[in-house]
This record gives structure tokens, sequence and C-alpha cells, in this order.
């Protein structure tokens, strides 16, 4: 459910369930590396929504609340902590403002002398995050994620999730490579929930991924839209075509 979603609000629930599982007790400092590894496996995740900046703000409050311990004493709590706030800034969230500031004030705490270097380093990633979420904002006030996938949509409502991942696949973050691509596909998967039963949506994800030179991902999208339109014969044929295409069984 995570991973087909990517929605902030069931990360958090996640999260909090670990958190639960996991009270600080006598085996704190176990309970505190499963915990955390739940946060960063959701902030790897859940980039695409905008309401994440909640989680990122909880993290940060939780690796400031960390125990100390031989294995994790202050100075790894420091790169932790620049380390999160560092992914924050350059994720377009809400809060991202807040978020900055808080980062902009841990720096000046932590070494007064090249707070402003780091500042100037990693301002343009700020601002891309900080101007990117209007137009995004825009767009998904376009779209319905309520309800549960259906297989007939209007042309005009296909049409804004298009809009929505055209947005996405121009780049607005202006993302390195790596992260450009990892990042239009949690927004594919985001948009593959409500429209599950959209043949052109998974058609469209793993022509990305194959036009991008990742012929497994683009694979697995067919694989994946296939099992979840068992008698659509055109994305059959599509996944057929691609398979001789790449020489794959």
């Amino acid at each position: 459910c995570l991973l087909a979603t990517r929605d902030a609000r069931l990360f958090e629930k996640y999260v909090a369930m670990i958190r639960a599982c996991n009270p600080l007790g006598p085996d704190a400092e176990r309970a505190q590396t499963n915990i955390q590894q739940a946060f960063e496996f959701a902030i790897a995740h859940v980039d695409v929504d905008p309401g994440a900046g909640r989680l990122f703000a909880d993290y940060l409050a939780f690796l400031r609340g960390l125990r100390l311990t031989p294995a994790f004493g202050a100075t790894q709590q420091r790169l932790a902590l620049r380390r999160v706030y560092q992914i924050a800034i350059a994720t377009p969230v809400d809060g991202v403002e807040r978020i900055w500031d808080e980062y902009l004030a841990f720096e000046q705490a932590t070494d007064p002398a090249v707070a402003e270097a780091i500042r100037a380093a990693i301002s343009p990633k700020y601002v891309a995050a900080r101007t990117a979420p209007r137009a995004r904002k825009y767009h998904l006030a376009q779209l319905s994620c309520v309800g549960l996938p259906r297989a007939r949509i209007s042309s005009d409502e296909l049409a804004r999730w298009r809009a929505y991942t055209e947005f996405e696949r121009g780049n607005p973050q202006r993302c390195e490579p790596p992260a450009y691509y990892t990042r239009v596909c949690h927004v594919y998967d985001r948009v593959l929930a409500p429209l599950y039963l959209v043949p052109e949506m998974w058609h469209e994800a793993a022509r990305f991924c194959a036009d991008n030179e990742r012929p497994d991902d683009a694979l697995a999208y067919y694989r994946r839209g296939c099992a979840a339109l068992p008698r659509c014969e055109a994305l059959h044929f599509a996944y057929a075509d691609f398979c001789e295409a790449t020489n794959r069984p």
C-alpha cells in the first residue's frame, strides 16, 4: 500500500505503528534504530506528496530527541540532522520555509564560520523546492484521488492527469538525472493508484522507463498493468511488442 500510493498520511501511520511496536524501554538503542529505519524508508518514497512536510518535521524532532550512545554520539546526531535537513529543504513539501529557517539556525549554532558558505551552496535547491509547489498544487487541485479506481474516466479527467505527469516529467525541481528518474517513477506510482484500471497510464509509465533506458523497470510496469487488466488486449499487445523489441521472453 505504501509504495502503491506514496501518500504521506499513510506513511505517517506506518511510522506511528513502528514507533508503537518499539517503545524506548530497556532496549532503547535497538528501538531507536528500528524507528530511524522506518523514517528513512518513508522520506525516500513520499517526496511526491506535498503533505510530507509533517513527516520530515517529525523525523527531525525524533533525531533531536535521540538518546546518545557510544555508537550514536553527538557527532553522528549532527550529521544525521544535517542530512535530513538538506533532503527536506530540497523537497517541495508544505512547510519547507519553516524547515529552511530551522536549518539555518541549526547550522549557525553548529558552526557559524561555515554556516554562510553552506547556505550559499544549498540555497538554489531550496528556492526550486519553494517555487515548484505552487504549480504542483495547481495541477493536484484539478485531480480527484478519492474513491476506488474506475475503469472509465472522462477524456477531460485523463487529460488533467496527463498534464500533471507531463509537469513532473518537465523536471520543475531541476533534479539530477538519477533523482529525476526516481521522482517521476514515484509520480507514476502515485497516479496509478487512482488510475489502476486505465491502461494508457500503465503504458505511459512503461514507455517513460524504456525511453530512459531502464527496460527492467518498463517490464515491471507492463507486468503490473497486465495483471491489473487481464482482459485489455491493447496493453497485452504493447507488452508483447516490448518484449519482442528487447529480446525478452
